[in-house]
């Protein structure tokens, strides 16, 4: 495929023959090649829009899924780290979804949440969404994660009394929340006596 993908691009460039050679290449797991295709594509795309660049991300983080390399999956990871910086500022309207995946491939960086890696992202996503006077159902969702993740790095640094705090304001949000209650000492069974009354 890829040498009639060149074949076609020798008598005519073409930015969708880019398109699909990047996304060939990608399949193969060739990083280099794919990202370098996918650039060429952008390049050639007037009116690229942040779901084009969320694809180039995309080519990052699925190798990065797939490394069993620390170092390598981490250096993918920074690079659509990147993008989703890029995102972001290209593309306001994306502001939050690119800070939600800024926090989120952070957090990959740092799966124990000893760095605090992904701490500032969260922090931003929350005081984001909390800007809004209306919030979406997906506003709601950015508040879960955000407050869940924020509770662990506080719980991992040992600060009880903010991971509380994040707690209950999880708890706000989202009332259910197992984690949540179970970490607030709010999952304890009712005693005998109180449950007779």
């Amino acid at each position: 495929a890829i040498e009639m993908f060149k074949k076609s691009l020798a008598l005519e460039e073409s930015s969708d023959v880019h398109k699909l050679l990047s996304d060939t290449y990608s399949e193969m797991g060739d990083v280099a090649n794919a990202t370098a295709e996918y650039y060429t594509y952008l390049k050639g795309k007037a009116d690229a829009s942040a779901k084009d660049y969320m694809s180039l991300a995309s080519i990052y983080t699925n190798a990065a899924n797939k490394s069993e390399d620390v170092a390598v999956k981490n250096e993918n990871l920074a690079k659509a780290d990147g993008i989703y910086k890029e995102i972001a500022e290209k593309f306001p309207s994306y502001l939050s979804y690119a800070t939600y995946m800024r926090a989120t491939i952070n957090s990959n960086m740092d799966p124990d949440f000893t760095k605090g890696l992904a701490k500032p992202y969260w922090e931003q996503l929350v005081e984001q969404v909390n800007s809004r006077e209306t919030k979406t159902s997906n506003d709601t969702s950015y508040l879960k994660q955000a407050y869940y993740n924020l509770g662990a790095i506080a719980f991992t640094a040992e600060n009880k009394e903010l991971c509380d705090e994040y707690m209950r304001k999880l708890l706000e949000v989202d009332p259910d929340n197992a984690t949540a209650k179970q970490m607030l000492g709010l999952d304890q069974p009712a005693e005998e006596g109180a449950a007779a009354e």
